[in-house]
Formats: C-alpha cells, sequence, structure tokens
C-alpha cells in the first residue's frame, strides 16, 4: 500500500508539471490569435490571404479548446485524484483507527 500510495503521489507531480506547459501554451496561442487578427485587419482586400487567415484562426481556435480541455482540465483533474488516492491509501494504512478507515474510503475510493 505504501508503494501504490507513493505512486500516487508522484503522479500528482507530473500532472501539475503537464498543466503549467499547458498554461505556456494557451498563452502561445493567445498571442498567435492575436497577432493572426491584427494580420486580417492589415490584410483586408486580398481574399486569398484572408481565407489562409481565416483558417489558421480556426486551427488556433481548435488546438486552444484541445489545450483548455483535453489537456490542463485533465491534468487539473488527475492532480486532484491522484492526491486523494494517495492521501486515502496512507490513512487506510493505519486500519486501528474507525475515522481514518472512513477517510480513507471517502478519499480513495
Amino acid at each position: 500500500m505504501v508503494i501504490g500510495a507513493t505512486l500516487a503521489l508522484g503522479i500528482s507531480y507530473y500532472a501539475i508539471a503537464d498543466a503549467r506547459l499547458s498554461w505556456r501554451n494557451i498563452c502561445q496561442l493567445r498571442d498567435e490569435r492575436r497577432y493572426l487578427k491584427t494580420q486580417k485587419a492589415r490584410h483586408g482586400q486580398n481574399a486569398q490571404t484572408l481565407r489562409c487567415l481565416d483558417t489558421m484562426l480556426n486551427v488556433n481556435f481548435r488546438e486552444m479548446g484541445t489545450e483548455l480541455i483535453d489537456r490542463m482540465g485533465m491534468d487539473i483533474f488527475m492532480g486532484f485524484r491522484a492526491i486523494a488516492v494517495g492521501a486515502g491509501t496512507f490513512l487506510a494504512i493505519d486500519d486501528a483507527n474507525f475515522r481514518a478507515w472512513q477517510a480513507s474510503n471517502l478519499l480513495s475510493g
């Protein structure tokens, strides 16, 4: 149980580190989106350039959604859950205390 709890808590470190990287990607995607919008306003007459910029803006929108939901949201959820499971497993080791046993059941499963 100690090994499993330690591994669960270790997973939370990687989830938090990946969430930080995801936040950096989101900031870069927002900067790219601002730049593409300024280029779209600048090249308002050229239809082919506007179509290309619209395509890049659509790709940027999808990538931002993927970063927010699939990566950052899941990292936060997975990190929180790994901490809860790790703490619950450590509490389950001391099963002599009934309240600690109940808390471990709530946290780990």
